[in-house]
């Protein structure tokens, strides 16, 4: 390729100069030959440079993708193991707080469950106590009534004295429960009041002072029965 290149540059230069040249110019066409036979040369010392500084290129770029590779194979089994611990702490995290929030959960009821049962526990206690209590007061003061009403019935007799005691009993008995919820008993109540009066103005016969006992027997034993269901109750 060389000898090549050197015979075309020869032949261009005897073809622009002619055939007629003197030797002179021979002498000068082989010198112009022999430069360009230098610079042909140096031209391929330098591709040769070239090509061996690009193998050395290729050669150093080869052996880093290997330590590239070499250094990702070293890492990758401690990478895994990294991103199985990473998810083996999500993990524990998420069990931790789904137990803490059930656990707060099973907290929560005990407390409301404990605190139910502190009210029901006060209620019977206290409420359901006080209540009893009540109850037994009404018996008695009714009983009282219905027991001076009777005796007066079978002595077919009223003295201002016992009206004035069966009236504050009576009246004792109204004061102890709710003029809406037992607006019944309290007429009845009245309603026996009044027939005293009627009875010791000789107004009324003893008859009717019976009949008004009985009616207020009657509302008083529904009354206490409601509320004895209430303490059982707790309530």
């Amino acid at each position: 390729m060389k000898k090549l290149i050197i015979i075309l540059i020869t032949f261009c230069t005897i073809i622009n100069h002619g055939y007629t040249q003197d030797s002179s110019n021979v002498a000068i066409l082989k010198l112009e030959v022999i430069k360009q036979e230098n610079v042909i040369d140096s031209l391929a010392d330098l591709t040769e440079i070239k090509s061996a500084k690009i193998k050395k290129l290729e050669a150093a770029v080869l052996k880093t993708e290997e330590s590239d590779k070499s250094t990702f194979e070293f890492l990758f089994p401690s990478i895994i193991a990294l991103i199985v611990a990473l998810v083996a702490y999500l993990a524990t995290v998420s069990t931790g707080k789904k137990q803490r929030e059930s656990s707060e959960r099973i907290l929560i009821k005990q407390i409301d469950s404990g605190k139910s049962n502190a009210e029901l526990t006060f209620r019977q206690n206290v409420l359901s106590t006080n209540r009893q209590v009540w109850i037994n007061n009404l018996r008695s003061i009714i009983s009282k009534s219905i027991s001076s009403i009777e005796f007066i019935a079978v002595n077919d007799n009223i003295t201002p004295e016992d009206y004035r005691n069966i009236s504050e009993l009576l009246l004792e008995a109204e004061l102890m429960v709710n003029p809406d919820k037992d607006k019944d008993f309290i007429d009845a109540l009245n309603n026996l009041k009044k027939m005293l009066m009627h009875v010791l103005s000789k107004e009324k016969v003893m008859d009717d002072l019976v009949n008004c006992k009985k009616e207020v027997l009657l509302i008083t034993k529904r009354t206490l029965k409601t509320e004895w269901e209430r303490v059982k109750k707790g309530e």
